[in-house]
């Protein structure tokens, strides 16, 4: 199961992840989409997702602000994918040992985009290329990286209370 969580607009460009999950299944069903999230795209993505196949395949949860919850949604995905900008997503995903998949369009995206290495805690694509995300996403798949530990290092070593106090002395 991936898993994209956050606002149903434009921008996040969750049409892309549709079709590429839509490619990937086009022989034989290997994954899932798990959608949690509300906005005004909502409808469009539904239409998208509509068609017998897809349809059992990716799953529009709702709006989610119950961070138990949203811990197990994203803990049990094998990734979390924004194919636009994804922002403090991706700290929060990596929190609970959960991989990231986003365009590397640096220009386009946000700073926290930058956590990301390459092959140890997730995968960029190039912008607006489903097929190129399609490939990262069966990477993430056929992967036997344990993205757990990899994952975990990165907000344990740069994400906790004596690291943030550090940098904050340091601009001081």
């Amino acid at each position: 199961v991936f898993i994209y969580i956050g606002r149903l607009i434009e921008s996040k460009k969750v049409d892309q992840l549709i079709t590429a999950v839509k490619n990937i299944n086009t022989d034989k069903q290997i994954c899932n989409l798990l959608i949690v999230g509300s906005g005004p795209e909502e409808e469009k993505l539904k239409g998208l997702a509509k068609n017998e196949i897809i349809s059992k395949t990716i799953h529009f949860y709702g709006p989610c602000y119950d961070e138990s919850i949203k811990s197990n949604l994203i803990y049990n995905s094998i990734c979390t994918v924004s194919p636009g900008n994804i922002g403090l997503t991706v700290v929060n995903s990596f929190s609970y040992g959960t991989p990231a998949i986003t365009h590397g369009n640096f220009g386009n995206q946000m700073p926290e985009a930058e956590v990301i290495v390459e092959n140890e805690t997730g995968f960029f694509f190039n912008e607006n290329d489903t097929k190129s995300l399609q490939t990262q996403m069966l990477k993430v798949i056929n992967s036997k990286i344990n993205f757990k530990v990899e994952c975990r290092k990165v907000i344990d070593n740069n994400y906790n209370p004596k690291n943030q106090v550090e940098i904050l002395k340091s601009i001081l």
